[in-house]
Order: C-alpha cells, then sequence, then structure tokens
C-alpha cells in the first residue's frame, strides 16, 4: 500500500508532537512508507497465526503444514515445508521430530523450554568437551544422550536432557561466554 496525502500528514503530525522532524518530504515519505510496510507485514503474519490456532481447534494434536513457505523445526532447526512439516501448539516441527515427539522419546519439556536441554555443538562451545571425549563419556554412561532418528533409522539429531545429565554438568559445568566488544572511531561501543 501507497503512503497517501491524508495518512502523510497525520504521520508528520504524530511524529513532530515525538520531537522528530525530517530534513526533506522524500525522507518523511520514505519513512512513513517504512512504517506502513512494517504494520501491513504484521498484519498478515498475525491473520497467518489465527488462521493456525483456529485450525488447531478442529485438530487439537495438530496438522500437517498446509501452507507455502519454509520454516525451521522447534527442535532440529531444520528447513521445513508442506512436505515434511507438521504444526502443533508447540510450533512447528519436521515429521522426524513429530515422529519422536509420539513415541515419548522427547518430553513436552523439551518444546516448551530450550534451557531444559542442549545439543551435541553445545557439548564442545558451552562445555569445553571434545567431541572425542563426549563419545567417550556416552560410552562411560557419564552423558546421557537422546538419538532422534529418521523413519528409516538414522540418526539425524541429538539431544541431552538436563535432568538426565545432572552429574556431567556437575563435572564439566558451562563456560562462562566470551564477550565481544566492538568501539566504533566515534566511541561507540557494542557488546555481544
Amino acid at each position: 500500500m501507497q503512503v497517501s496525502q491524508e495518512l502523510l500528514d497525520k504521520f508528520k503530525v504524530l511524529m513532530k508532537k515525538r520531537g522528530r522532524e525530517y530534513k526533506s518530504d522524500d525522507e518523511e515519505r520514505g519513512e512513513a512508507q517504512s512504517l506502513v510496510n512494517y504494520v501491513e507485514f504484521v498484519y498478515e503474519f498475525a491473520k497467518k497465526e489465527m488462521r493456525r490456532e483456529t485450525k488447531l481447534k478442529d485438530y487439537p494434536k495438530g496438522y500437517p503444514i498446509d501452507e507455502d513457505g519454509t520454516y525451521g523445526c522447534l527442535l532440529c532447526h531444520g528447513a521445513i515445508t508442506r512436505i515434511n512439516g507438521w504444526y502443533d501448539k508447540y510450533g512447528f516441527k519436521c515429521l522426524d521430530c513429530q515422529r519422536a515427539f509420539d513415541k515419548k522419546l522427547i518430553p513436552v519439556k523439551v518444546l516448551k523450554d530450550r534451557e531444559s536441554w542442549f545439543a551435541d555443538w553445545q557439548i564442545h562451545d558451552e562445555h569445553g568437551v571434545h567431541p572425542s571425549t563426549a563419545r567417550k563419556l556416552r560410552r562411560e554412561r557419564l552423558l546421557h544422550a537422546r538419538d532422534l532418528k529418521t523413519k528409516e533409522g538414522d540418526v539425524y539429531y541429538t539431544i541431552y536432557l538436563h535432568s538426565d545429565n545432572q552429574e556431567f554438568l556437575k563435572k564439566y559445568p558451562r563456560k562462562e561466554k566470551k564477550k565481544i566488544e566492538f568501539i566504533y572511531s566515534g566511541g561507540k561501543q557494542i557488546q555481544l
């Protein structure tokens, strides 16, 4: 939707009340258009969400994704589409993760709370354990994994529940995150 002159005038008054003035009409029109585009995006997103939530009333256990687009699986972060995707009250999942959930391999808390589990990459990055050592710890039963498998039986993702791995977490606590600091030429600092 293009910004009409009437809408632009209302925008100008609103922004003036908030202490914002523009150098040119083009700058003002550009800001107004950006705001309109943002509102349209949020509105379309909300409509899609409402359609999904309404459909969940008819299918409380969820349903295959029936819309175009690519989404990310809530658990394994794999790309999903209408061919291999599922939607339920927890969000978008691939069919393999949904199957693992249905078989009770994945408890509900994994879907509700991302901090209740960790993935393979986090063992090295956040706990400082080399992948070879992690495999050894699994053999020694100090590290308890839940392997998620495809229909064919291949492991595609592994999760580790905090509740299953208390001993491991005591022995290998989470490392302090490194802080990265950027200082721009104007003196502005940003920490990540």
